[in-house]
């Protein structure tokens, strides 16, 4: 029987302006495991495991006007035949609905060079639901415990 198992953490890191401190708070992390996926001879993985829409939360806290979110992958035991993808699949909210989100809620393919996941203007905003995805499993990848590390960081301009 082959096992294995992803550990996906996040963790975040928050940029000061002046006399206001901006930051990016992350919740939630993800367990997927193959174990059990598997139940006849002859078969193979699904294409991909998916975890639940609101898996991570991103809130954003006293922003400028204008702001970003980056998104890395940092492997501490991972192997290439996998693929991690995220997406962000709703707008989170507002306090009084100002302000606006955008970025296709599509995945996007985590590497280990930051890309922009969305992008936004207006105040706070909080619990930006967050998906994720391994693509990419197979019977032929090595069985062990995999795991990767998503650096988010808030971008200000």
């Amino acid at each position: 029987m082959i096992r294995t198992l992803l550990i996906i953490s996040m963790c975040w890191l928050s940029s000061k302006c002046l006399a206001q401190v901006s930051s990016i708070t992350v919740t939630g992390s993800w367990n997927p495991s193959a174990a059990g996926l598997i139940t006849e001879a002859g078969l193979n993985y699904s294409s991909y495991l998916t975890s639940s829409p609101n898996q991570s939360l991103v809130s954003l806290v006293s922003v400028k006007s204008n702001w970003e979110v980056k998104v890395e992958q940092q492997n501490n035991n991972w192997t290439s035949d996998l693929q991690l993808w995220i997406r962000r699949t709703g707008d989170g909210t507002t306090l009084g609905g100002i302000g606006t989100i955008s970025g296709t809620p599509t995945y996007t393919l985590l590497t280990s060079m930051p890309t922009t996941l969305f992008a936004g203007t207006g105040p706070d905003r909080n619990d930006i639901p967050i998906e994720y995805q391994v693509r990419g499993l197979s019977v032929l990848t090595p069985v062990a415990s995999y795991s990767a590390t998503i650096v988010f960081t808030l971008m200000e301009f």
